[in-house]
């Protein structure tokens, strides 16, 4: 159990944080991603299903509060757009910055 937190913890939820950092995510590509992590912290796999030691939004929450320390795609999803939203207004003279205004907010 220990060697599949640390997987999911250390692999599967930093994956797609590049993608997070240029796009924002589809609600069912979140779920999605959510459920392959359930499924392999937990050892779950096609017909084998296992039942969940803990609910899951459980295993969001810190250690010292009970729960095991992952953090939730949705939310780092959000928080990887605003962060994109800063650095295109804050450095609007970028090229990339001038390209996406050009493009996207030509008002």
């Amino acid at each position: 159990m220990a060697s599949h937190l640390v997987l999911v913890k250390i692999v599967l939820q930093y994956m797609p944080l590049y993608l997070f950092s240029i796009l924002v995510a589809p609600k069912w590509v979140l779920k999605k991603i959510k459920n392959l992590h359930g499924n392999f912290l937990w050892g779950s796999s096609g017909q084998n299903r296992k039942w969940a030691l803990v609910k899951w939004e459980t295993t969001f929450l810190p250690k010292n509060y009970g729960g095991t320390g992952l953090e939730d795609t949705q939310h780092r999803n959000v928080v990887m757009g605003a962060r994109l939203w800063w650095k295109w207004i804050s450095s609007s003279h970028t090229p990339w910055a001038i390209l996406w205004t050009t493009k996207y907010a030509n008002n």
